[in-house]
């Protein structure tokens, strides 16, 4: 939940442009889609590479199989246990490289059926209880707002990963020099 916020903030920020004016590419070629996909298939190959790097430094190297003793990590909530920073850091990239992978595979999927659903923007709209619903607008800005947000959990995430790299996996509790 903590991640909540940053990821609608940049969700309706992605999606907004692309619902408001239809005349924006985003599920052509070359388009929001096309480009999120070329960068997350990309992506994918480093994200694997560095779970597979870190799932198998050696223990010699540091202290990634010490619990993170500064600011602990929990799996769940009613874990008593912490995370260790190889644990931490191999769930982020494991994440990152299943949505960068999910990404890159919808991505392609959207590009070959979007062709499809291009003539149905002309359909007049469906009649409810006297109201003009126009369905393939709501349907298309679902849409939109559903990959965004996809896009933007990788992005997020990716940040609290590089965050944590740069700063936080060195961090560790204050201690008095004699």
């Amino acid at each position: 939940f903590r991640d909540l916020i940053p990821m609608l903030a940049i969700t309706v920020i992605f999606s907004a442009p692309f619902i408001a004016f239809d005349q924006i590419n985003f599920s052509r070629s070359a388009g929001f889609v096309d480009r999120m996909g070329s960068l997350a298939a990309v992506l994918a190959g480093f994200y694997i590479a560095a779970l597979v790097a870190v799932g198998s430094f050696s223990a010699s190297i540091g202290d990634l199989d010490s619990p993170i003793s500064n600011g602990k990590i929990f799996l769940n909530r009613e874990d008593e246990d912490s995370l260790t920073r190889r644990e931490y850091i191999c769930a982020v990239f494991g994440f990152l490289s299943f949505l960068s992978l999910f990404i890159a595979i919808a991505s392609s999927f959207i590009l070959i059926i979007a062709p499809a659903f291009a003539n149905l923007h002309d359909s007049s709209p469906v009649e409810v209880s006297g109201y003009s619903v126009p369905v393939f607008e709501i349907v298309r800005g679902l849409a939109v707002g559903i990959f965004c947000l996809i896009v933007s959990a990788m992005i997020v995430t990716t940040f609290y990963g590089l965050y944590y790299l740069t700063d936080r996996i060195y961090a560790k509790s204050p201690q008095i020099l004699p």
